[in-house]
């Protein structure tokens, strides 16, 4: 008689649990790791092609990059450089990603860090994934224009 008595108790304590989840995070039933997101699903094959200047996390559905470049040196090209460099890098992300899962991620936050100057570019996945079907330079350049909002930090003062 003592089994099904402890066998409603085991499904109550179940239960209680899983609501307590549901409202709020709760202990050992919450692990933000371990939702399934489309962000997750790009940065399981993202990390594998990233350099190690690189580090890419989600921000619970977006993805965040940060990049430390030191390589660029000529102080009269620096933001002419970074530009290039954070256009390159936005189509290398694209073409290193599950192309699926990226259009379903909401933003895609990167920050090129350099110690003169920051550039903070935020653009939706859905935008992202055009870049692998571009070719010309001209197309790449106006779908960075039209979909990519870049923030400037100047460091050097």
């Amino acid at each position: 008689m003592k089994k099904p008595i402890l066998v409603m108790g085991i499904l109550m304590l179940i239960v209680v649990a899983y609501q307590a989840k549901k409202n709020r995070p709760w202990g050992l039933f919450h692990n933000e790791k371990l939702l399934p997101t489309s962000c997750q699903a790009v940065l399981v094959k993202l990390k594998k092609a990233i350099p190690k200047n690189w580090n890419a996390f989600c921000e619970k559905s977006n993805l965040a990059i940060e990049i430390v470049e030191t390589e660029v040196k000529d102080p009269t090209q620096i933001k002419r450089q970074l530009y290039r460099l954070l256009a390159n890098d936005l189509i290398y992300i694209a073409q290193n990603s599950p192309q699926d899962s990226l259009e379903r991620v909401d933003f895609v936050r990167v920050k090129l860090i350099h110690p003169q100057i920051e550039l903070n570019a935020l653009t939706e996945g859905k935008y992202l994934i055009k870049l692998t079907e571009l070719t010309s330079q001209n197309l790449i350049s106006d779908h960075l224009q039209a979909t990519v909002k870049i923030q400037e930090v100047d460091k050097s003062h």
